[in-house]
């Protein structure tokens, strides 16, 4: 695993210089991304994007079928077709809606089923038998007992499940764990091992979890440099460890978005400028970090960067807004090159233009790499263009998903 360095933060406009320039000289030069549209329904919500180009989540088409998967090569049948639950699995008609939240690269994926009256179930679903062909089989998960939202949402290629609930006395979410390979199972409520108290999750869609069994999210921390209560990132090895983002002065708060298989993570970090504003006064940035037990360090380059995610080569996926504020474009950290993918994409003018134009970029996923040495990336992007002013200001805007496939010259 690559160890990170804690980046004094005197020195990181230096260091981005330096690492501008080598992305400007190689990075840039090694790699196109085939820019694909792909024919998802608009307002389709992504949740996950495994290793063989499975992108699961949940929409609907007009007539209502509720759409949970789009396979772009085939694997399951027909390359570039959706897919509805019913076409998987027999649903019962008690279920008005249902969401794909994660899919493993054995084929096993967890869902989220929901009634009219507002009960839900949590399932688990193989795709395939023990021979390897597609044949489906499903059943309930144990998942812990709440008035509010209580549900699997993550699964790791050991079959391991990941969920939050919400405790019915405290109000607050916590997480739990569940061995699905064991149908008796019950869930285990994940605690820090220094107290033994549940963990208090914080935006728990951001929880995640890898093939190390460890669990990555983000809690509220007691500071001891007059902020009183913050927020930071964790990660949590059960009944081991809990590393903990180390807020101070200067970082005073840090969302953690994903963790890979070696358990480094990025987000991002509200950064404290010391004299950057207004008659010396200091002012914070927000600022793209990776973070493992070795440290942190920034992510290039030094404006207002979020870190997506993180793949197992350490590669990370983030966006950035430009220097207007009229759009958010997307970044690729390589092997510490800086690579901004709209210098990089190709592909039909119609698909190029909408992609330079867009102004926001939602659910960016990133797999592992492949032969090129680099990862596929699906990315929704949305252009809105408002026009007129006061009573007769206009908004419209559109949105399409897009595959980007590594390529070398």
């Amino acid at each position: 695993m690559k160890r990170l360095l804690q980046v004094p933060l005197q020195a990181f406009g230096a260091i981005l210089l330096v690492m501008f320039t080598v992305s400007l000289a190689y990075g840039q030069a090694t790699v196109q991304y085939r820019l694909e549209q792909v024919p998802i329904p608009e307002g389709f919500f992504v949740n996950d994007f495994n290793n063989q180009n499975l992108v699961v989540g949940h929409s609907r088409y007009t007539d209502g079928e509720t759409v949970v998967l789009y396979d772009h090569d085939g694997v399951l049948g027909a390359p570039r077709s959706t897919w509805s639950l019913d076409d998987l699995i027999d649903v019962s008609d008690e279920f008005s809606s249902a969401s794909i939240l994660d899919i493993n690269e054995s084929g096993q994926f967890v869902a989220y089923l929901k009634r009219d009256d507002g009960t839900d179930e949590s399932i688990l679903v193989d795709l395939y038998d023990t021979g390897g062909s597609l044949s489906p089989t499903w059943r309930y998960l144990n998942v812990p007992a709440s008035s509010g939202l209580s549900y699997a949402k993550r699964i790791n290629d050991l079959g391991e499940v990941l969920g939050q609930f919400v405790d019915d006395v405290s109000g607050d979410t916590h997480a739990f764990l569940l061995d699905s390979t064991n149908p008796s199972s019950t869930p285990v409520v994940l605690t820090d091992p220094t107290t033994g108290m549940p963990i208090a999750i914080r935006a728990p869609d951001l929880l995640r979890l890898n093939n190390l069994g460890q669990v990555s999210g983000n809690t509220y921390i007691e500071t001891d440099f007059g902020y009183g209560i913050s927020f930071g990132g964790f990660r949590l090895t059960p009944s081991v460890e809990m590393l903990l983002t180390p807020l101070s002065e200067t970082l005073r708060t840090a969302t953690i978005r994903d963790m890979n298989d070696f358990g480094e993570m990025t987000g991002e970090a509200l950064v404290a400028v010391t004299g950057s504003g207004r008659k010396g006064k200091t002012t914070t940035s927000l600022r793209g970090i990776r973070f493992d037990e070795t440290g942190y360090e920034f992510l290039p380059p030094a404006v207002p960067v979020r870190g997506r995610d993180i793949n197992n080569a350490g590669d990370v996926l983030g966006s950035i807004d430009t220097t207007d504020g009229s759009r958010e474009a997307q970044f690729l950290v390589h092997d510490s090159n800086l690579i901004y993918l709209d210098d990089v994409v190709t592909g039909v003018p119609g698909d190029e233009d909408f992609w330079h134009a867009a102004t926001d970029f939602y659910h960016q996923h990133m797999n592992d790499r492949d032969a090129t040495g680099y990862g596929h990336v699906f990315a929704r992007a949305g252009v809105v263009v408002t026009t007129g002013k006061g009573r007769n200001q206009t908004t419209t805007s559109e949105t399409r998903y897009f595959i980007l496939t590594p390529e070398l010259p």
